[in-house]
């Protein structure tokens, strides 16, 4: 288990409009500008983020920093958690991107088994064009190392999506990144104590 100085809290994004779509949308390109929350998405991100359950678990703007992944659908769901709280607009981070799923862009949801199915045997594995969990676990222990450096005593939301911040758990728990899956499912909207 990794020592820390803040409290990190893990984030998901809500329901999008390419996870009622079945597509994925890894890419920047893509993701970035659009693919954002969807009505329902949005509407249970308020529901779940509503001001009185954030104060109820100790959040308030004057000890709670929130970084986020630059990817629309992060950062609208990053905005609800700030308004919610009154706090300015998070702090983007492109560390916190969604995973690369390579030639998987624009596909069906489906191909997220198969990349997962490999991640169990092989933290390398780029299996067509996929970022490694390894990767992403350096990219992450980076910005985790950033953040130890500039804030003490704070509690850290990150609003990212399923695959980046379950293996920050991992990286959090003193467990191998490419054992992200055998945690409990993030849910979208759900916000979760990884520290």
């Amino acid at each position: 288990m990794r020592t820390v100085h803040n409290r990190y809290y893990a984030l998901r994004h809500g329901i999008s409009i390419a996870n009622e779509a079945g597509i994925v949308v890894s890419h920047p390109e893509n993701g970035v500008a659009g693919w954002g929350l969807s009505d329902r998405g949005a509407a249970e991100c308020r529901r779940r983020l509503a001001p009185a359950r954030l104060s109820a678990h100790g959040f308030n703007k004057s000890d709670t920093i929130v970084y986020t992944s630059d990817f629309l659908r992060a950062t609208q769901t990053a905005r609800i958690f700030c308004e919610s709280i009154g706090l300015d607009d998070p702090i983007s981070d492109t560390r916190l991107r969604e995973r690369n799923f390579g030639r998987f862009e624009n596909t069906s949801i489906a191909a997220y088994d198969r990349v997962w199915e490999r991640d169990v045997d092989d933290d390398t594995h780029s299996f067509e064009g996929c970022e490694s969990t390894a990767a992403l676990a350096e990219r992450l222990t980076q910005l985790l190392d950033d953040l130890e450096r500039r804030w003490r005593d704070k509690k850290i939301v990150l609003v990212s999506h399923g695959d980046p911040l379950q293996v920050l758990q991992t990286i959090l728990l003193g467990l191998k990144c490419n054992q992200h899956r055998s945690l409990p499912h993030l849910e979208n909207a759900e916000l979760r104590k990884i520290s």
